[in-house]
């Protein structure tokens, strides 16, 4: 990308998501994961694409607009490792690092950092609770 965007905003943040989102596709570790739960069409991936529009938005722009329960959604993910999140992390940064200028870009940075710190905390917390009840 040439031009790198100095604000984040709602038009802007929907090209990072789309940008980002392809990427992960097309990792080998990660769009597995993605593939198998959403698909691999453009209007498989509308809705999410949605979703996630709308939770960044809210996130960066106190928008007000998402809804969801992050945690509990992804928690329905099975075998998700360190790695897994690690590898998102990785491609976020990537991507919003070819996008946003030094500013936006960090601010973008620490909240995907705080975001999945908090799924992976969920995401642990949860397995260790299934295994638990498993053991009975």
């Amino acid at each position: 990308m040439e031009t790198k965007f100095d604000t984040i905003t709602e038009d802007n943040l929907k090209v990072f998501t789309k940008s980002f989102y392809d990427a992960v596709q097309e990792d080998d570790l990660l769009g597995p994961v993605f593939t198998s739960r959403i698909g691999t069409t453009d209007e498989d991936w509308a809705p999410h694409m949605e979703r996630v529009n709308l939770f960044w938005s809210s996130l960066m722009l106190n928008k007000g607009t998402f809804k969801g329960k992050m945690v509990p959604i992804h928690n329905q993910i099975p075998n998700l490792e360190t790695e897994h999140f690690r590898k998102w992390m990785e491609i976020f940064m990537a991507t919003v690092n070819d996008h946003y200028a030094i500013s936006p870009s960090l601010d973008l940075t620490i909240k995907a950092q705080t975001v999945m710190r908090t799924l992976h905390k969920g995401y642990k917390a949860h397995e260790k609770n299934k295994a638990a009840k498993a053991e009975g």
